[in-house]
Formats: structure tokens, C-alpha cells, sequence
């Protein structure tokens, strides 16, 4: 997931994502993914394509 999470193209290449764990119980389990990005006014489009990767991620996983 890092890996992916990284290999976008806005992450910058000095930085690396990263995946922390923040909660585990019988729902399930939230997690913080966070990555540096170029541009900090287009944070919103940041968030929707880190959204979409962690999809594509658990689709695969079906």
C-alpha cells in the first residue's frame, strides 16, 4: 500500500507515505495514510486520488 500510496504523482519523491493505525475492534479497522504532496492548494484533488487508490487497493483484495 505504501508502495502504491507513493508512486503517485504528486507525492513528492523525498518524502514516503506513510500508514499508521489508529483504531482495531470488532468493525473493523481505521487507519491514517499520509503523504507529502507539491502543491498545497490542490489538496482537495490530493485527498479524492488517495481515496481512490485505497480503493482500487481493497477491490483487489475481493
Amino acid at each position: 500500500m505504501v508502495q502504491r500510496i507513493s508512486n503517485l504523482n504528486w507525492v513528492l519523491i523525498d518524502s514516503s507515505a506513510k500508514v499508521d493505525v489508529v483504531e482495531m475492534n470488532e468493525n473493523g479497522v481505521k487507519v491514517k495514510i499520509s503523504a507529502w504532496g507539491e502543491n498545497y492548494s490542490r489538496i482537495d484533488c490530493y485527498r479524492l486520488d488517495l481515496a481512490n487508490e485505497v480503493r482500487k487497493l481493497i477491490g483487489e483484495m475481493d
